[in-house]
């Protein structure tokens, strides 16, 4: 026993049959149910299949004129008057035409964000079926490129490459992007690609790949880095890594956006002029001075020359972080004193405590050169390292250095108050004297001989201080 029914899919030439075949050993009821169920789910797919298909223009022709027909045979009713105008000739409306909220309504997710741009000065959203395609083909060869080794040959990935490099004017904005987040995750993306694509003037396309692809040559870098641009700029000193080159290049802007993300950047590698320059910009910026301060490869050299440009907190830290007390110390401080014109520490403890005295006396009543020469001899340090000293408000370099010409601790009070109440005091009158009298008192002679060794290396230039070139 056999029975068949047919139906025309919606859209379809050609029709479909289904038919149910049983054996003479089925019952007839059997057979009528899984009929009945066959079709109900043919007709269900059926009817899912119309609602899914898309009216041709006949199909749209066809309703207008049959909604025509209706309004004409109700116009005598109490309803509107019926329309001068056939309805059949109005054009059914298409993404152009339609309005932007009806766009955002009735388009996919898909559609809008590979279709709809807002780059036009008016603000309309605009689809061009060429860009769509374009974007189309990108994305296809962008996934030919990032299959690697396990898809295609090199040549043909190469050759998706140059074909999208050619692509890349007729992209628009979004897809752009797109690329730009891809090329920048790839193990190996194109160079000429990447190239092209940082040379960009916005932001949202370069930033990507100058932030996070770690295969642009220094080249390329330093030449987005020797542009104006100061978000380009930003994204370059954001990278994970960054060679010293690079790094000289973005410091020589002297942004101080760009400065302060370079220094917060612990990956950044920063040369010895690098440093030098990011110190003498934390004068003026002082949002600089803690992540300088704080970074890993920031050695003792350039803390101590910070140390001038640091507020009362981040001195002491600086002393805390960068001096330390040890044996092997105390050796070297002897043969550096010693190298130095022959003199050895015991010429600075020799010297008498009235004669620093009367030289910071001398320096209260406004003759701080003749005080600087005075105490570079008790001392032994250069006379620009003892008026640097002498001019230095807060405190902490004279403390310094009365602690390594041996004054009594008993005496340092008074001294410190006597600086502080002259008629041109060489202490501010807001300092914490306290504060002062607790650095005298914990740091040792060793630790202040050495910081004053720092400090009259760096007026005079050598050691550490010297030029590299």
């Amino acid at each position: 026993m056999e029975e068949a029914f047919e139906a025309v899919l919606v859209g379809a030439d050609i029709p479909v049959e289904v038919k149910i075949a049983a054996t003479d050993s089925d019952s007839d009821i059997d057979v009528k149910e899984e009929l009945a169920k066959r079709r109900i789910e043919l007709e269900l797919e059926l009817i899912w299949r119309t609602l899914l298909t898309k009216p041709t223009a006949d199909d749209l022709a066809q309703y207008l004129r049959e909604v025509n027909e209706i309004v004409k045979l109700e116009g005598g009713m109490d309803a509107p008057p019926p329309l001068d105008f056939d309805l059949a000739g109005i054009q059914p409306a298409t993404v152009e035409t339609a309005t932007p909220v009806q766009a955002e309504e009735f388009a996919t997710e898909e559609t809008v964000e590979q279709a709809f741009e807002t780059d036009s000065p008016t603000g309309q959203i605009i689809a061009d079926d060429s860009s769509l395609e374009s974007a189309e083909l990108a994305r296809s060869l962008l996934d030919m490129m990032a299959s690697g080794n396990s898809s295609g040959l090199p040549h043909e990935r190469a050759l998706a490459a140059d074909t999208l490099l050619r692509l890349l004017p007729k992209l628009a904005k979004k897809p752009l992007v797109m690329l730009a987040d891809r090329l920048a995750m790839m193990d190996n993306p194109p160079h000429l690609l990447v190239a092209k694509l940082i040379r960009d003037p916005r932001v949202e396309i370069a930033g990507p790949l100058l932030e996070n692809c770690m295969h642009i040559t220094d080249r390329d870098l330093q030449m987005i880095a020797e542009e104006p641009e100061l978000s380009k700029l930003r994204m370059i000193a954001r990278r994970r890594k960054l060679s010293r080159a690079i790094s000289d290049v973005l410091i020589k802007s002297g942004e101080p956006s760009v400065l302060l993300t370079l220094v917060r950047n612990l990956e950044a590698e920063i040369s010895h002029e690098g440093f030098n320059a990011l110190i003498s910009f934390a004068e003026e910026y002082q949002e600089l001075l803690a992540p300088l301060a704080t970074r890993p490869d920031f050695t003792a050299p350039f803390a101590f020359e910070l140390f001038w440009y640091a507020p009362a907190p981040m001195r002491r830290y600086i002393l805390s972080r960068f001096l330390t007390d040890s044996e092997t110390l105390g050796k070297i401080l002897k043969i550096t004193m010693a190298t130095k014109d022959g003199e050895d520490e015991r010429n600075s403890q020799s010297t008498g405590d009235f004669v620093i005295m009367e030289a910071l006396d001398r320096a209260a009543r406004g003759k701080r050169d003749d005080a600087a020469d005075e105490l570079a001899s008790a001392v032994n340090i250069a006379p620009s390292t003892a008026l640097r000293i002498l001019n230095d408000p807060e405190g902490e370099p004279l403390i310094v250095m009365l602690k390594a010409a041996g004054y009594p601790r008993a005496a340092i009070r008074g001294l410190m108050k006597r600086m502080c109440d002259a008629e041109l005091p060489i202490i501010s009158r807001q300092r914490d004297l306290d504060d002062l009298q607790s650095i005298f008192e914990t740091m040792s002679f060793n630790k202040a001989r050495i910081l004053l060794t720092y400090w009259d290396w760096a007026q005079c230039k050598s050691g550490p201080y010297a030029p590299v070139h």
